[in-house]
């Protein structure tokens, strides 16, 4: 919805949800029992699957049966209550679909880091038989630990939200951008300051420009920190 990413590892348990779902045993046909399963529109999980644009499942999904192991489930025009053969309604019930990670890369298929901005130049980190340089110096052991600090932390780093680049107002010059080399390709980075937002720095992707992704303004300057530490 409004164009913002989905977490891809959620949709491929749907898919897996989808291709081998199976009924364990019918449970009952009670219309009156409908809300102790939680197949009700008040308490149940409405699910639809479309095949492009044409609707080909719609269901309601209860609530679990921890004993017997698997999710109450009513099919659309269908009486039947059904009990599935496994969990499924936690992976419904996700409270945000989006996909908050600024990146997937591996730090081992990394093998170069290019960040302009920092202290007004740029920090070129490259990484030859298996040793990072920066600036085309060898790191010494200390700041290699450091660096290894810093992909750590930058490799799993969430945003607090996601905004349409429509919905805010950011500066025109980016403060940083980062580039990152790897095994797969390439990955750019933009980040920008706000007047609008004093706690949060904004940050664009090269790949989806019509996004932004908050990230906190502690965050990243612990980050930046950790950067100037290894010059």
């Amino acid at each position: 919805q409004n164009n913002l990413p989905v977490d891809p590892s959620l949709i491929n348990k749907l898919t897996e949800i989808a291709e081998n779902l199976a009924i364990k045993n019918k449970v009952s046909e009670n219309e009156a029992k409908y809300a102790d399963f939680e197949v009700t529109a008040e308490k149940g999980v409405a699910v639809k699957f479309y095949q492009k644009d044409k609707l080909v499942s719609e269901f309601i999904i209860g609530k679990e049966d921890w004993q017997q192991g698997g999710t109450y489930l009513k099919k659309e025009k269908d009486k039947t209550v059904y009990l599935t053969n496994e969990s499924i309604r936690y992976i419904f019930s996700q409270p945000d679909w989006r996909d908050l990670n600024l990146t997937k890369v591996l730090k081992d298929d990394i093998s170069s880091i290019n960040i302009t901005g920092i202290a007004g130049n740029v920090v070129a980190l490259e990484k030859k038989d298996n040793k990072w340089q920066i600036n085309q110096q060898d790191l010494e052991q200390a700041k290699q630990d450091k660096l290894n600090s810093f992909l750590d932390e930058i490799l799993v780093l969430k945003a607090a939200d996601l905004k349409l680049l429509t919905e805010v107002k950011i500066n025109t010059e980016a403060k940083y951008q980062i580039t990152v080399k790897h095994k797969n390709g390439e990955e750019s980075f933009e980040i920008f300051e706000s007047a609008e937002d004093k706690e949060n720095y904004f940050v664009k992707k090269e790949n989806q420009a019509e996004v932004v992704y908050l990230i906190s303004k502690t965050k990243v300057e612990e980050l930046e920190k950790k950067v100037k530490e290894m010059k």
